[in-house]
């Protein structure tokens, strides 16, 4: 069955843009700190660092998933 591939790639690719938007936020590239709570904040780029680095994953195995089918 591919679904489960699909979904996962779904999910990695999701992780993918949401980690990489955080990153550029919380490294104050995009965004307006007066209007998000986000821009500015490092915090923020580590957490956009490792959702992307699990979407990365999720996207490989998805890849794996669909290899097998």
């Amino acid at each position: 069955m591919k679904l489960p591939g699909y979904l996962l790639q779904i999910a990695g690719l999701t992780m993918l843009l949401t980690g990489a938007w955080w990153i550029l936020q919380g490294l104050g590239w995009i965004g307006d700190p007066e209007s998000s709570y986000i821009a500015g904040q490092r915090d923020w780029a580590y957490i956009g660092a490792t959702v992307l680095a699990i979407g990365g994953f999720l996207v490989t195995l998805a890849r794996k998933f669909q290899r097998k089918d």
